[in-house]
């Protein structure tokens, strides 16, 4: 019968094998989609429940000098897998809140009209490029070029690469500003959850501390 038990388990850890696997492949790809992330935690997480009932199972019918190996061999394993559950869970949150927070300044945008008029000098501001809106990179606004209409048709940012100038119709601010000196890290990390906060108007000031510290290492 244990070894029956055994072969069930061996089974179920195989299944999350591969389902960690599929998770390591979420994790260098630059288009992870939430509906995935969050199919593969709640199938993860079933493994993990059914592994634990099999242990306890096995654990019982577990001769007296093997049961101390066994319950190593089962917390090991299971301490590791609950290692990866905490990652993919952490993956999850910030994809749904990157989803969410750029969706939200999407309709902030098209609420305000096309012109960003709003944008003004120190904005922080994600620059449009052919490519998915989670994958464009962070400027801060330098300096703004008005036409002979008076109204703002370009301006100059700062990016992890140096000055250059876009279109003001390309400029999606976000909810942080800062001063013209500083300048933007792009692998400021709009995937991890804790970025939602710094970009907070309440954490503002943490926002600006990471700015800083891009700046002061950009001009060593």
């Amino acid at each position: 019968m244990e070894a029956k038990m055994k072969a069930v388990r061996a089974g179920h850890k195989g299944a999350v094998t591969k389902l960690l696997r599929k998770f390591e492949d979420i994790q260098q790809s630059s288009e992870a989609d939430y509906e995935e992330i969050s199919t593969l935690l709640e199938a993860v997480t079933q493994k993990k429940g059914v592994l634990e009932n099999i242990n306890e199972k096995i654990l019982e019918q577990t001769s007296d000098e093997d049961v101390a190996g066994e319950i190593q061999d089962s917390d090991e394993y299971m301490y590791n897998l609950e290692y990866k559950l905490r990652q993919i869970t952490k993956l999850a949150k910030s994809v749904k809140w990157k989803h969410e927070y750029l969706t939200s300044l999407r309709e902030y945008h098209r609420n305000i009209g096309k012109d960003n008029q709003t944008i003004k000098v120190g904005d922080v501001v994600q620059v449009y490029e052919e490519s998915p809106r989670t994958k464009w990179n962070l400027a801060v606004i330098d300096q703004l070029n008005i036409g002979g209409d008076g109204k703002t048709r370009s301006a100059v940012i700062r990016t992890k690469n140096g000055l250059t100038s876009r279109p003001i119709t390309k400029l999606y601010p976000l909810e942080v500003s800062e001063n013209r000196d500083f300048t933007i890290d792009n692998n400021c990390d709009l995937n991890n959850p804790s970025t939602s906060r710094n970009l907070g108007r309440k954490a503002k000031s943490v926002a600006i501390e990471k700015l800083k510290k891009w700046t002061n290492g950009n001009n060593s």
